[in-house]
C-alpha cells in the first residue's frame, strides 16, 4: 500500500503509515504551537475581562485601600522617590530637556500656523 501523506484526504479508512518523517513532525509541532498560542491569547483575554469586571465592581474599596496605604506610608514613599531621583538625576534632566524642546517646537509650529 502506498500512502500519499495527505491525511485529511486519505484513501484508506485506517492509517497505513508506520513511521513519521521529519516533515510530519515539523507540521505536528507547528500545529501544536499554534493551538497553544491561541489558548494563551484566550486565557489572557479572559483574565483581562475578569480583572476589569472585578475592578469596576470594587473600585471604591480599591481606591480607599490605596489612599489608606499611601497615607500610612507617605514618608517611605517620599524617601524612595528622593533616592531614585538622586540616583537618576542625569537621566531625568535629559528626559525633561527633550520634553521641553518638543513642547516648544509644537508651540512654535502652532503659532506659525496661526499667523499664516
Amino acid at each position: 500500500m502506498q500512502c500519499n501523506r495527505d491525511c485529511f484526504n486519505c484513501l484508506y479508512p485506517d492509517c497505513v503509515v508506520d513511521e513519521l518523517l521529519p516533515e510530519d513532525l515539523n507540521e505536528i509541532a507547528q500545529r501544536d504551537k499554534e493551538i497553544r498560542h491561541d489558548n494563551k491569547d484566550n486565557k489572557r483575554k479572559k483574565e483581562a475581562e475578569y480583572n476589569h469586571k472585578y475592578y469596576v465592581s470594587h473600585k471604591k474599596e480599591i481606591l480607599e485601600r490605596q489612599r489608606k496605604y499611601r497615607a500610612e506610608h507617605r514618608d517611605e514613599i517620599n524617601e524612595h522617590i528622593r533616592k531614585y531621583r538622586a540616583a537618576h538625576k542625569d537621566k531625568i534632566l535629559e528626559q525633561q530637556r527633550k520634553y521641553y524642546v518638543e513642547q516648544k517646537r509644537k508651540k512654535d509650529k502652532k503659532s506659525v500656523s496661526l499667523i499664516t
